[in-house]
């Protein structure tokens, strides 16, 4: 079993996902707008540009992330951190 981090964002997933794979050297392998979507994109065509699922995979393990509307305020950030754990002192200065 292996658990995956997914983390919501309110209209700033795109640069997140960005700069995630930029800081752990990868690409982003996913990323789909609600426009893109096969239903015909979120409920306010104001929110087509926001992502609605991307993926970065790096070291065997998967980073997700979406933004979210309306439909699901965005609560904040609270309770939680990410943790990243390195082989290397230099991979830990790099990355951070």
């Amino acid at each position: 079993m292996q658990i995956n981090t997914y983390l919501t964002f309110d209209g700033t997933a795109r640069e997140a996902v960005t700069f995630y794979a930029e800081v752990f050297g990868t690409q982003v392998q996913q990323l789909m707008t609600f426009g893109e979507m096969p239903d015909g994109g979120a409920p306010d065509p104001a929110l087509n540009d926001r992502i609605a699922h991307a993926r970065i995979e790096f070291n065997g393990r998967t980073l997700m992330v979406s933004d979210t509307g309306p439909w699901a305020p965005h609560q904040g950030f609270a309770g939680f951190s990410v943790q990243v754990d390195c082989d290397r002192v230099a991979e830990a200065h790099a990355v951070f």
